[in-house]
Parts: structure tokens; C-alpha cells; sequence
């Protein structure tokens, strides 16, 4: 999922990450830790007493559980930089805000502007994890994935630190060359001091496979309330690709009480860090490819192909290495994208969005949605303005027409189970490129 928590792009918008999680202030409120890492040179700076300073808002709305607005807030960051001049796209500003929030607290919007540049807003909306439950009164708070975590100093970042240790947040959850080791902290509340008193640790990192790549072992004592839980892991060996952390929490028997996960990417030429390059739009799609593995990349091509000419389809056959693969991919890609303005490939976005759904809802005994006729119409065409069910009367199979309104001034497209085996054929389109056969009511019949 690399990149969902990227905004803006190369043309004077503000580009940043975002991640947030939730821990337990105290025993009746929660603390939710929002972490952002913007682009220095995307930013608007005024000089003010020999001192360079730009200023970014953030709007913040909390809603419950139902979507109803239950907090509203707003904060103001200035940032001081010594010489616009000499900034560099690879340097990222940090930053964390913690907001005390109630327990209906399910999710939030933001709104993040420079105070000089109110016409680019940054909105994204973000679910809370919450914090669960072991047996008994243990709880589990999120789980953080970091840069670094060091003792706490004199020069410590309030917003970074954890009692005794400073832990730089790592928004992006991307990792490479310049950042080889990947920091996780999280917290276990003892709320009962008469519950279990030791617990026993796995720290794994899996692929998306779901294949354990890395393994550790421990056990804890717990102290009454508050445990903190940090570590790092190497991750200089792995692979391009995506992955996820995940910690499982066992009791003394070796039986299982819960666990945290969160993704994460090796990504060993673009790095989105505070020492990353700004990616342009083709960088980006590139690093968006690059951290799949081949059966991955093969996988992907099963999507862009409705939209390949054949001898797209012949050349991709001929290919054999990883960086073959990607550049292909990357190029086709780009060649239909449908707003190159925008730092994002939406055409890639939506033809992966709608290929995993017809996966899902016309996946028939052994072949995949995707394979199917409906599956192949909803990928090329999108969703229907219209479905109609058993139209016609009399001895007539299952069927299913489909209307588009704004497709060659109105089309349809008639399906029907005709071998009785819930696969439902395309018999007929008015498409001018499509199955055409107006004797389609009599291919119905039983």
C-alpha cells in the first residue's frame, strides 16, 4: 500500500506523509499522535528579523463512531529555515501533534494549507485504531513504526519523546538504502496489577504473502500500568517489496491474546524520508511498481491488460527480468493516465480498484473475476448506471442487462447464465466494439 498517505505533487502544492496512533494518556483518555513530514522546498517563507519562516495549518475534525463531528481544532506550525535559496527537495520537516481524544473518538479529517498558499489544500480522512483488550485488563496501544529511538536529551522534540526516549516517527513507513533499520514501539497497559504478569513477545515481519520473513522471541514483566515495548529491526536484506510488522502478544502458556500489525516498504532506490528526493510523477509510479516481486508484477499485468494493444500483450511475454518487467508497467501506465497533473495515476488506481472487485464479486468455482465476462466489461467500462435483472419472460435463462449512459450516447450490454453454471455470458452489446447479436432473446431460451 505504498504511498496512500502522500499528498501533493511537484507543482508548488505542499507534499507530505502522514501516520497517526492512538495510547493511553491515563486510564480514562486516550492520546491520539498525528505525524507529518513535509517537504521543505514545497513550503511559502517570508523573511522576518534575518530569519526565513513559513507557517502550515492544520484543521482537525474528530468524529464518533456514527461520522458526527464531536471535536474541532486547530493548529499552526512555524517552521524557520536558514536560506530558501539553498533548499533541496530531499529534506523533509517533521513534526507530531498530540490531541487528547474520548473513547467514541472512531476517526478524523484534516485540512493542512500553507498560511501563504490557502489556495492548495492538503484533505485526507484517516480511521483510529483502536486500543484492544488482551484477557483480563491488559491493553494493547497501537503500534508505531519509526526512524530512530534514542534517550531522551536537552535537545529532545517534546512532541517525539516517551518518557525517557525520544522516538522519530517515520509517517511514510518507507525504508531503503539511507534507513536500514526499521524502530517499532508500542505499549502494554497493566491496568489490573493482579492479571498476568509476564507475557511473551513475537516480533515477525512477513511478506505480502503473508510468508514469515523475520522472527524474534521474547518475554516481559509487566509493570503495574504503563509497559513500553520498542526494538529495532534490520531490514538491509530484504527485498524491494511490501511487508507488515506485526506483534503477537502470548501469555505464559504460549497462548495467543492478541496482536498489532502495520505495513511497511523496502524500497531501495526511491526513500521516502527526511533525506528522500521529491519524486516526479514517474519516479513515483516507478517506486509504486518497483517493490513488487515478479509473480506480482505478472499479476498486475492481468489488470492492465484489458486496455494493452496485442502486441503490448506479445512484448510483455517476451520479458524476463524484474527491471524489465517495471519499466514496462511504469511506461504503460503513464501512456493512459487520465490527469498527468496530478502526482497519482488515477487510470492505474481505478482499473486495480475495480479489477479486486469484480475478483470478489464474479469470482465463479475456478476462474477469477477478472476472467469472466461481467468482471472484463466492469474493468474496461466501470460501473454500470444501471443493472437490470430476468428481463424477459417465459422460458428464459437467468440474465442480467447492463446500461451505460454516457458511452457512445447510450449503451447496453446483455449477460446470461446459458449453461446453467452461474457464468454469465456476454450474448449481445450495442457497443461498436463489442459482441453484437439482436437475436440474443432466443440464445435465452432454455
Amino acid at each position: 500500500m505504498f504511498n496512500q498517505n502522500i499528498y501533493g505533487n511537484e507543482l508548488n502544492k505542499i507534499v507530505l506523509f502522514s501516520d497517526n496512533a492512538v495510547f493511553k494518556k491515563n486510564k480514562k483518555e486516550i492520546l491520539l499522535e498525528i505525524y507529518l513530514s513535509i517537504d521543505e522546498s514545497s513550503l511559502n517563507y517570508t523573511k522576518i528579523n534575518d530569519e526565513w519562516k513559513t507557517n502550515i495549518a492544520m484543521d482537525l475534525e474528530i468524529l464518533n463512531k456514527r461520522g458526527k463531528k464531536i471535536n474541532d481544532l486547530n493548529f499552526l506550525i512555524t517552521h524557520t529555515i536558514e536560506d530558501p535559496d539553498s533548499l533541496k527537495s530531499e529534506k523533509f520537516y517533521q513534526n507530531a501533534f498530540q490531541i487528547l481524544i474520548n473513547d467514541d473518538a472512531a476517526s478524523f479529517n484534516a485540512k493542512i494549507y500553507d498560511k501563504k498558499n490557502v489556495s492548495e489544500i492538503i484533505k485526507f480522512h484517516s480511521n483510529l485504531n483502536k486500543i484492544t483488550p488482551t484477557r483480563g485488563n491488559n491493553y494493547i496501544s497501537d503500534l508505531e513504526i519509526a526512524y530512530l529511538i534514542k534517550n531522551k536529551s536537552k535537545e529532545s522534540v517534546e512532541s517525539f519523546t516517551k518518557d525517557s526516549i525520544e522516538i522519530i516517527p517515520n509517517p511514510s513507513r518507507s525504508f531503503g538504502k539511507e534507513n536500514k533499520n526499521l524502530y517499532y514501539y508500542i505499549e502494554i497497559y497493566n491496568i489490573n496489577s493482579n492479571d498476568l504478569a509476564r507475557l511473551g513477545i513475537k516480533v515477525l515481519v512477513k511478506d505480502s504473502n503473508n510468508k514469515i520473513i523475520i522472527s524474534e522471541n521474547y518475554n516481559k514483566s509487566l509493570k503495574q500500568y504503563l509497559n513500553q515495548l520498542f526494538g529495532m529491526i534490520s531490514i538491509e536484506n530484504l527485498i524491494n517489496g511490501e511487508y507488515f510488522l506485526e506483534i503477537v502478544f502470548e501469555d505464559s502458556n504460549s497462548v495467543y491474546m492478541s496482536n498489532k500489525k502495520k505495513d511497511f516498504n523496502v524500497i531501495s532506490d526511491f526513500i521516502a524520508s527526511s533525506n528522500s528526493t521529491n519524486l516526479s510523477n514517474d519516479e513515483l509510479l516507478k517506486a509504486q511498481i518497483s517493490i513488487k516481486s515478479i509473480e506480482a508484477l505478472d499479476e498486475e499485468f492481468k489488470v492492465a491488460q484489458h486496455f494493452a494493444t496485442g502486441k503490448e500483450k506479445r512484448n510483455y511475454k517476451k520479458l524476463n527480468s524484474h527491471q524489465e518487467k517495471v519499466d514496462f508497467l511504469t511506461q504503460f501506465w503513464t501512456s493512459i493516465d487520465s490527469d498527468p497533473l496530478t502526482i497519482e495515476n488515477e487510470s492505474r488506481i481505478e482499473t486495480i480498484n475495480r479489477f479486486h472487485f469484480v475478483n470478489k464479486k464474479y469470482s465463479i468455482g475456478l476462474k477469477q473475476g477478472f476472467e469472466t465476462d461481467r468482471g472484463r466489461v466492469y474493468i474496461i467500462y466501470g460501473k454500470p448506471d444501471e443493472i437490470m435483472r430476468d428481463q424477459y419472460d417465459g422460458d428464459i435463462r437467468p440474465n442480467e442487462i447492463w446500461r451505460y449512459h454516457n458511452i457512445e450516447g447510450g449503451i447496453i450490454f446483455v449477460f446470461c447464465d446459458v449453461n446453467g453454471s452461474s457464468n454469465f455470458r456476454l450474448i449481445h452489446s450495442t457497443h461498436s466494439k463489442e459482441l453484437q447479436n439482436y437475436n440474443f432473446i432466443a440464445r435465452m431460451r432454455r
